[in-house]
């Protein structure tokens, strides 16, 4: 790689980030190469594999699960080929909020070939109470058809 190449790496990743965080999934796929591979850790082998196939439905269904989801980078640092990035979904209309940890490889071109995720299970579930508890209320309180 060459110098300066950590400073694109992290721009290549504020691409990926934004792109998230704007819901733009052929965006975020368009930024990592044909190959590259999804590994959310504390899923074990169930969120493992092709970014195109298995990144897309992940992304897809966080998605709609909250569809005011933010994606807030809180910090970030890399060398000429890695970004890790302490990263927060948030949801403030569902009570939601995940920390995450990634870690992006890049090749030569800087497309994404390798995400790794991860984050607290303990507190995965318990936002993910929130949300159905708002939601419960949603259905409660919305008028009757």
């Amino acid at each position: 790689m060459f110098k300066g190449a950590a400073t694109v790496a992290i721009s290549a990743a504020q691409a990926f980030f934004a792109a998230y965080d704007a819901h733009d999934i052929e965006r975020m796929l368009s930024l990592c190469s044909s190959d590259a591979q999804l590994r959310h850790v504390p899923m074990g082998g169930f969120e493992t594999g092709s970014v195109q196939i298995v990144g897309r439905k992940a992304w897809s269904d966080l998605f709609g699960l909250l569809p005011g989801a933010r994606v807030i980078v809180k910090s970030a640092f890399a060398d000429d080929c890695h970004v890790c990035a302490e990263v927060a979904i948030v949801d403030r209309s569902r009570s939601f909020r995940l920390p995450q940890a990634y870690v992006l490889a890049f090749d030569e071109s800087y497309r994404i070939t390798q995400i790794t995720v991860y984050w607290d299970n303990v507190t995965l579930g318990i936002q993910l109470a929130k949300v159905a508890l708002v939601r419960l209320i949603d259905v409660i309180l919305s008028p009757k058809r």
